[in-house]
C-alpha cells in the first residue's frame, strides 16, 4: 500500500525552506536590516506600545534583535514569550535587556525568569509574528507545532498582529485551516502588505 499524499501545508513548509537555505549569512544580515527600515517607516507602529516581539531563530527568520534594542533604548517596555518546548506553559515576560535570554532543551532562546518580569496577556497593543511562509492577505503558515496558533488567541482581540518575513517566503496561495490565526500587517525586506483577511 502506498503511503498518504503529503499534506498541502507541509508541502509548502518545504518549498519555503528550500528558499531559505539559499540565503547567505549576508544575504539574512542585509534583508533584516531592510526589514527593520521598513518597519520604521510606519509611525503608527511607534505608538502601539507595549510591544511583544521573539528571540529569532537564526537562518531561519528575520533578526530583529536591533529594532528591540531600540525599542529598551527609548525606556519602553519589550515583551517576549516563552513556552515553546511545552505549549501548555506559554506565558510572557518583559525583558530588561537582550542578554536577558537562556536556551531551553530544544535549543530556543527565551526569557529568563530570574531576570524578567511576567507579564498579563492583555498587555501586549502589537505583537510581531514570525513565521515559516506568508501571502499578501495576511495568512500565515507556522512551523507545525501550532505555538502561535495557541499564543494569538490569549491576547486581546485589539492586538496589532504584525508578520515579519523575508519576501522569499511569500508563497501566494498559501493553504491555510481555520484554526491559522491570520494577521493585520506583513512586512517583509521589500514589500508592506496592509492585511485584508
Amino acid at each position: 500500500m502506498q503511503p498518504p499524499p503529503p499534506h498541502p501545508k507541509q508541502l509548502q513548509r518545504d518549498l519555503a525552506r528550500s528558499r531559505l537555505k539559499v540565503m547567505t549569512d549576508k544575504d539574512r544580515e542585509i534583508a533584516s536590516r531592510c526589514l527593520i527600515e521598513n518597519i520604521h517607516r510606519l509611525p503608527i507602529l511607534r505608538r502601539l506600545q507595549p510591544v511583544a516581539g521573539f528571540y529569532p531563530l537564526l537562518k531561519q527568520e528575520p533578526d530583529l534583535r536591533p529594532y528591540w534594542q531600540s525599542i529598551l533604548d527609548r525606556g519602553l517596555p519589550l515583551i517576549m514569550p516563552s513556552g515553546a518546548d511545552n505549549l501548555e506553559e506559554i506565558s510572557l515576560w518583559r525583558v530588561p535587556h537582550l542578554d536577558a535570554f537562556r536556551p531551553t532543551q530544544s535549543g530556543v532562546m527565551e526569557p529568563d525568569p530570574a531576570q524578567c518580569q511576567p507579564i498579563p496577556f492583555s498587555e501586549p497593543k502589537l505583537i510581531f509574528v514570525p513565521g515559516i511562509a506568508f501571502n499578501a492577505s495576511g495568512a500565515r503558515l507556522g512551523r507545525g507545532k501550532g505555538y502561535y496558533d495557541r499564543l494569538l488567541p490569549r491576547l486581546r482581540q485589539t492586538t496589532y498582529r504584525v508578520g515579519v518575513f523575508f519576501s522569499c517566503q511569500e508563497i501566494e496561495d498559501l493553504y491555510t485551516e481555520p484554526h491559522d490565526a491570520p494577521l493585520d500587517l506583513i512586512i517583509t525586506d521589500q514589500s508592506i502588505h496592509l492585511c485584508s483577511i
